[in-house]
């Protein structure tokens, strides 16, 4: 225990006395930060990483841990501008994640290469091909790709580098000719090297993104295809392929079925999140809904692996909990309720982002696993017509009550939906939501959006229901029973909807004379899936990182495991030391809450990365009868538990703030680290007590 006036005694010690370590030479190692005013917190807070000034200040919100080799994924070859081989190979894995749209590895892995090789200027253009989504940095490592340009540069890294230069000369501006110049210039550079496989790969990327993600329309989806088996051809296991995927999914999806290419034995088994994904999205788009359901289960299973083997290979999962939120999607699409409705409340019972209170343009709150619980649930319920069941979503739920509006914006839409009221501009929610209404009330306004829905898609159980018993409301009884035949009886198999017991199928069993049950047995496929579902489902609830052991020393001479709190929940707050002016504010904001998370039964163990000698000091001060802080304070002046916890930036080599929650087993269930300390003690003690119930 020690006394917070003595943490502010040692603060002003540490920063303004004549013996200070900042004021001698700094050592030449990884500890050289000891003793400067190395927080970063009152820099983070003024600075602008969209409109960066400096490199420092464009990586202030970038990924701060070294990128790691991925299974799975072979790195690429590509002409850099760097002797180095390890800016060499961390440029191959780069490009390699571009192509799978891995946008967080990508930015590690070129963070890497210009790490490695500060004067690379294509590693700086691969950190500005990632950054379109963010103009601001994106035009910043433009420019600094093309201020590495040297007069020894290849003519090919500078028609690279000036390719994205044009293209970030004005972010600003209309992004649809942007789109079209820079397909333009990577088609010259394709022509120009007809022999270098990855020009002819980035152009092919390029086209498929305007065309999937720009809107733009792509004149000859046959020639672009033809160029993506020419490199597949060239190179087998290209990450390219799953552009073909792209690019037909959204105009000729059975395309695909006929080449072989909806085949998930295509895939190896340690493909990557994202493989399966886009494979999941062209099997839907192709009417394949079960296979779609299986690879959507083979994505999230991948990210669950992620997350549970963090602390020894933290890989940044791409849409991770959209993932979550697709496969319950595609479940409630198979007419499969209860399995859906219980990854919907697995997703609500995750925990919620340390900052849920965006910016004007983040809003960590809607993508966040709890928001898109919240959503699926609704939703869900909606498209079954299950008003009543989302009338108690307050108490079947484990919801918290969240601060900002977005939250409350979300409530009040489902709390109006609940009661009937119409859906208006609800944005989230899915066609057959808007048609669960219209048919059970017999809307001729069905007729219209029903029309609107591709086939392929009503080859799943839902819009295939909904679409028949408008027939049988329209008193179109041939068309309802042409719909009515094995293949939906086979989807009925499996589904759990109250549309089953709907009086409309009932007539058309009765008139196909159906004995019995009108619904097919499962296939084999829907019983593996159910099997499969309800595995991910458990590994998304319990799949977290254990945490790393620690015996750390006090002030006292005394030494305190982690292990000594297995069987409760504790609570491990990494800071800064004596010299972190906000690292003080923190332990003074949780302070007063400190015996409030002990009746909780969580204690809170805070980890410093000060010496022992300065912890000893406090003590001193605390037999003074100064007021001590109701927490263990340990000391970690090596950093050696900092780096076991990823609580260090290892691009900079410097700590960071972290707070960590861990459950009775040891498991991380809720996490931060940043430059930033964690500041709200109160939301974290209520966050705690829903997530770890």
């Amino acid at each position: 225990m020690c006394s917070l006036n003595s943490w502010l005694v040692v603060a002003g010690f540490v920063l303004t006395g004549p013996l200070a370590p900042a004021q001698q030479a700094a050592p030449p190692d990884n500890n050289a930060w000891k003793g400067r005013l190395y927080c970063m917190a009152a820099w983070a807070r003024s600075a602008n990483p969209e409109e960066p000034r400096s490199v420092q200040e464009a990586f202030l919100g970038a990924p701060s841990l070294l990128p790691r080799e991925i299974e799975g994924l072979e790195p690429l070859t590509f002409p850099v501008d760097s002797a180095s081989d390890e800016a060499r190979r961390w440029f191959g894995q780069g490009l390699a994640c571009l192509h799978l749209l891995w946008n967080e590895e990508a930015e590690r892995a070129f963070r890497a290469v210009v790490a490695a090789d500060p004067d690379c200027a294509m590693g700086y253009w691969g950190l500005a091909m990632v950054n379109v989504d963010r103009p601001g940095r994106g035009a910043y490592f433009a420019r600094m790709a093309a201020g590495k340009l040297r007069p020894q540069s290849s003519a090919t890294v500078r028609t690279w580098v000036e390719a994205v230069q044009r293209y970030y000369a004005d972010p600003a501006a209309d992004p649809v000719p942007r789109h079209q110049r820079f397909a333009s210039d990577l088609e010259d550079l394709a022509i120009a090297e007809p022999n270098n496989v990855e020009a002819k790969a980035i152009f092919l990327r390029q086209l498929v993104l305007n065309a999937y993600r720009g809107g733009l329309e792509l004149r000859s989806p046959w020639a672009a295809d033809r160029l993506a088996a020419e490199i597949t051809a060239a190179v087998p296991g290209h990450p390219a392929r799953s552009h073909r995927l792209l690019l037909w999914m959204n105009s000729k999806p059975n395309y695909l079925a006929d080449q072989g290419l909806l085949d998930p034995g295509r895939l190896p088994p340690e493909a990557v999140v994202s493989q399966w994904r886009f494979l999941a999205e062209a099997q839907g788009a192709a009417g394949r809904w079960e296979a779609s359901a299986e690879s959507m289960v083979r994505s999230v299973d991948a990210g669950i692996r992620h997350r549970k083997g963090w602390f020894d290979q933290p890989l940044l999962v791409p849409g991770f909990d959209e993932n979550v939120e697709v496969l319950a999607g595609t479940l409630s699409l198979l007419g499969r309720v209860e399995e859906a409705l219980s990854l919907a409340r697995a997703m609500v019972a995750q925990p919620l982002p340390s900052t849920v209170v965006g910016t004007v343009d983040t809003d960590p709150f809607n993508s966040s696993a709890y928001a898109r619980g919240l959503r699926s649930y609704a939703r869900i319920c909606i498209e079954h017509g299950l008003q009543e069941r989302l009338s108690r979503y307050a108490t079947d739920l484990p919801v918290q009550q969240v601060p900002g509006d977005s939250e409350t914006v979300l409530r009040g839409e489902i709390e109006a939906l609940a009661a009937g009221k119409p859906a208006g501009d609800i944005a989230w929610l899915s066609p057959e939501a808007r048609l669960a209404g219209m048919v059970a009330a017999g809307e001729s306004a069905a007729a219209e959006l029903l029309a609107s829905l591709p086939d392929e898609r009503c080859r799943a159980f839902l819009p295939r229901a909904l679409k028949i018993l408008h027939h049988v409301e329209a008193g179109r009884t041939k068309e309802a029973m042409q719909a009515f035949d094995n293949s939906f009886r086979a989807a009925a198999g499996a589904a759990d909807s109250p549309w089953l017991r709907s009086d409309g199928f009932v007539k058309l069993a009765q008139l196909r004379r159906v004995t019995g049950d009108w619904p097919l047995a499962p296939t084999p496929a829907a019983n593996r899936l159910a099997k499969s579902v309800e595995g991910v489902r458990k590994d998304y609830l319990s799949g977290f990182p254990g945490a790393p052991g620690f015996v750390l020393p006090d002030g006292t001479g005394s030494e305190t495991s982690l292990a000594a709190f297995r069987g409760r929940p504790v609570l491990v707050i990494f800071f800064l030391g004596a010299g972190c002016l906000q690292c003080v504010e923190q332990l003074h904001a949780f302070l007063p809450l400190g015996p409030r998370f002990e009746e909780a039964g969580i204690p809170i163990v805070a980890i410093s990365s000060d010496p022992v000698e300065v912890l000893e000091f406090t003590i001193r001060e605390e037999r003074r009868g100064q007021k001590p802080i109701p927490f263990t304070i340990l000391s970690d002046s090596e950093l050696e538990v900092f780096r076991d916890y990823l609580v260090y930036n290892e691009f900079e080599k410097r700590p960071v703030h972290g707070t960590f929650l861990l459950d009775a087993e040891g498991h991380v269930r809720w996490w931060t680290t940043d430059n930033q300390p964690f500041m709200d003690p109160l939301w974290l003690l209520r966050e705690s007590s829903r997530i770890l119930d």
